[in-house]
């Protein structure tokens, strides 16, 4: 298991670079914005089989055969959905110094 210091300069660059900007996780994202299995099973209204499928999904040693690639685009989809949390988190990065 690797631990990612982000108090660490390279550390934090180096998770950056995995999930921002990369170009294997857009394609992803493009490939995923043309098929959704949840509406083609008709199971939009069930929050628990969202739960379980995205458990799955997101976990790197599942029988998906994705490895941690779901994960890192789930990942790098949160970091730029949401820039109030990367402000949020190189802040309390420099304030920590």
């Amino acid at each position: 298991m690797v631990i990612l210091n982000l108090d660490d300069d390279d550390d934090y660059k180096n998770l950056e670079r995995l999930l921002i900007n990369n170009d294997q996780l857009q394609e992803l994202q493009a490939y995923l914005d043309r098929f959704n299995p949840i509406k083609v099973m008709g199971m939009e209204s069930m929050e628990i089989r969202h739960s379980a499928i995205l458990a799955w999904l997101l976990d790197p040693v599942e029988t998906h055969g994705l490895g941690d690639y779901f994960l890192k685009a789930f990942l790098s989809q949160v970091l730029r959905a949401d820039s109030t949390l990367k402000c949020n988190a190189v802040n309390s990065r420099s304030s920590e110094r």
